[in-house]
């Protein structure tokens, strides 16, 4: 690794809070976000794919079927997944998995959600959307609502309605539908968006934040 790689990765032990035990138990929730660090520069499609197979190969070194997993037995499971998928950008997300993990034994904790690694990947901008905020969307936009755990991508305008996928990746939850302008679009917890003017000749629709 080049020296500013190692640099990015020894400052982020400094703001590791506390999520692995000493047994060294990684659990499910920590592995999804290391994963939204360590997929920047992926489509939300692709890095979610890749989410759910490593999740999946680490179901077999689930300790009790609550999701929770034996890091010595996930970093051996994620270096067999390296080596299956060839794809450098598969190798660079787990490579990444594996240095958070190793790091997080030793300062017990994950990188708060702010933090972007410095890797071979080039990570893609993604616009955080605060309460209050008005925004204007084309099909094919994302953004970030609140913070990077809440994802929101604008899928297409017909007339006045616009379709749209949402994921928010600390409950697990998540869709794709269509409504109306000026329908409330309900994203969890004291959490929705108004398309407040969709412009169907303009491939526009004009957004209020509620998050």
């Amino acid at each position: 690794m080049e020296r500013s790689f190692l640099t990015i990765f020894l400052l982020m032990a400094l703001f590791f809070g506390s999520a692995l035990s000493n047994a060294e138990i990684v659990t499910e929730s920590w592995m999804r976000q290391a994963g939204i660090s360590c997929g920047g520069g992926m489509s939300v499609s692709a890095q979610g794919e890749l989410d759910a197979a490593v999740l999946r190969r680490l179901k077999v070194a689930s300790i009790d079927g609550s999701g929770s997993f034996q890091m010595s037995k996930a970093e051996s499971l994620l270096n067999q997944f390296k080596e299956e998928e060839k794809k450098e950008s598969y190798t660079n997300y787990i490579n990444c998995l594996i240095t958070l993990m190793n790091m997080a034994s030793n300062t017990s904790g994950l990188p708060p959600k702010e933090v972007i690694l410095n890797s071979p990947i080039a990570v893609a901008s993604l616009e955080t959307i605060q309460r209050g905020q008005r925004f204007v969307m084309s099909p094919g936009d994302t953004i970030a609502v609140k913070d990077h755990s809440l994802i929101f991508t604008l899928n297409r305008i017909n007339k006045t309605i616009v379709y749209f996928t949402w994921s928010n990746s600390e409950s697990g939850k998540g869709g794709t539908t269509a409504i109306n302008q000026a329908q409330l679009i309900n994203l969890g917890e004291a959490c929705s968006l108004v398309p407040y003017k969709v412009e169907a000749d303009k491939d526009t629709a004009s957004f209020l934040s509620n998050c």
